[in-house]
């Protein structure tokens, strides 16, 4: 099998969409990163935004899209930091001055602090103080994992599977995309019903699809960071090659992705309307980031697909627990269980 048969046979039962103000999105979004000295922008990144995030209302679509192109810059900057991981420290702690306290003068003016005041202080107008709590901890958590992923460079790391599904999703920021489905579609979700073992093991799948076709794109682009699904399992068997390694993270990938769908149907039977609203806007989100980057599905999304999906669970220590939540009652805790 070659890579290109390998992603023609990617599963994806999930309809994806774009948002229906997509071109108006990166009109503003670019003038308002230009307005605070951030050039270079990827336009696609707005494009990412409008297609992981169909659903979200205009004026939160706008504010998000804004994060997400900021963030690609911070990022990109960041990594390349001469001083390496140290510098990367330095800067993001005083960047958490800004999370705490948007209003407060930036000293220095540095144009992403500047730029983050402003996106903290337009959505403190439009999200609850709980949502924007989770944000900025979503938020502290992905500058940590960038400072990871650098320090490991520095040291020559190769990571394996099981250490890729827990340093993965913090240096991509997985839990500030959760913070964005959240925050972009409107209700808060109640911290019960979020942060029950069933839910928390479909929204983990679900940003491990995401970011195994992330790695998977890059890696069909010849370029294979130490950070990469395909990568990963190579450094846990260097007998594999690329070709081997690639089709083995599709099967990881397509794993994590049925369970994400099987968790999900368990959940939105019992879940309150904001929380049935964010679990069908995480699969927009994890069907967007495959259109992002592999384009339209042959044929479109297949419902069959689901039915003959892998439950096999993964051997892997740090998320073989996921499984353990199949049909396990997926009772969502109530107000008065352990989160209320």
């Amino acid at each position: 099998m070659t890579i290109s048969l390998a992603l023609s046979r990617l599963r994806r039962p999930i309809a994806a969409a774009v948002h229906p103000r997509a071109a108006e999105l990166a009109e503003t979004t670019l003038s308002w990163l230009a307005g605070h000295g951030l050039g270079g922008a990827d336009p696609g990144l707005v494009d990412f935004t409008a297609r992981t995030l169909p659903d979200a209302l205009p004026e939160r679509a706008e504010l998000v899209a804004r994060y997400t192109c900021w963030a690609a810059l911070l990022r990109a900057e960041l990594l390349a930091a001469p001083a390496g991981s140290a510098e990367i420290l330095d800067r993001v702690v005083r960047f958490g001055h800004v999370l705490d306290a948007p209003e407060a003068p930036v000293p220095g003016g540095d144009p992403f602090a500047l730029a983050l005041s402003d996106l903290l202080r337009r959505g403190r107008r439009m999200a609850s103080p709980l949502q924007l709590r989770r944000f900025t901890e979503a938020v502290r958590s992905w500058w940590l994992g960038l400072a990871a992923e650098r320090a490991g460079e520095e040291r020559g790391w190769r990571p394996g599977l099981a250490e890729w599904t827990v340093l993965r999703p913090q240096c991509g920021g997985a839990a500030a995309m959760s913070a964005k489905v959240e925050l972009a579609l409107g209700p808060e979700v109640p911290e019960w019903e979020l942060n029950g073992p069933v839910a928390r093991a479909a929204v983990e799948a679900a940003w491990t699809v995401a970011l195994a076709d992330l790695d998977l794109h890059a890696c069909q682009r010849a370029q294979e960071p130490a950070l990469n699904l395909v990568s990963a399992l190579r450094a846990d068997d260097p007998a594999l090659s690329v070709v081997e390694a690639f089709e083995a993270a599709v099967d990881v990938r397509d794993r994590a992705l049925a369970l994400f769908l099987r968790l999900r149907s368990q959940l939105l039977p019992l879940s309150g309307p904001a929380m049935r609203r964010y679990l069908t806007g995480v699969g927009r989100a994890v069907a967007g980031t495959t259109e992002w980057r592999f384009g339209p599905a042959p044929g479109g999304p297949s419902i069959q697909d689901t039915v003959e999906a892998n439950l096999q669970p993964l051997a892997v220590p740090t998320v073989s627990w996921w499984w353990d939540q199949l049909d396990s009652g997926a009772r969502v805790p109530g107000p008065r269980g352990p989160f209320g």
